[in-house]
């Protein structure tokens, strides 16, 4: 799905995908790929991708590829109390993102009430 997302992703598709892959746990991540600290990885992403969301909101490709890892940083109910101080950066980026996207949705609201 990255080889369809908007060229303003740049290099960013590959961090995005991986970011999604430790964050699921799954276990077939090359060790080149888990060498930098999940959290920063986390965090480098979002901040990315807030930055891109607030100059223009990605379409909706895009969008579709960094959903999935935007849910799963805010699903703080597999996390501890511990671990949800830790993810509060991260939860306010995904916030932001999130936030800034969500002009798109009304765009796309607003050609179907024309139609």
């Amino acid at each position: 799905m990255s080889k369809l997302t908007d060229q303003r992703l740049g290099f960013f598709k590959i961090p995005i995908g991986v970011a999604l892959l430790q964050n699921l746990k799954v276990a077939e991540v090359p060790e080149n790929w888990t060498e930098e600290p999940l959290t920063e990885l986390n965090l480098r992403v979002l901040y990315r991708l807030r930055f891109l969301s607030e100059q223009r909101p990605l379409d909706l490709t895009s969008f579709q590829y960094c959903l999935p890892l935007a849910l799963e940083i805010l699903d703080v109910a597999k996390r501890t109390d511990k671990e949800r101080t830790e993810a509060e950066e991260q939860i306010t980026l995904v916030l932001e993102f999130l936030s800034f996207q969500a002009t798109l949705c009304s765009l796309y609201t607003h050609h179907r009430l024309i139609l």
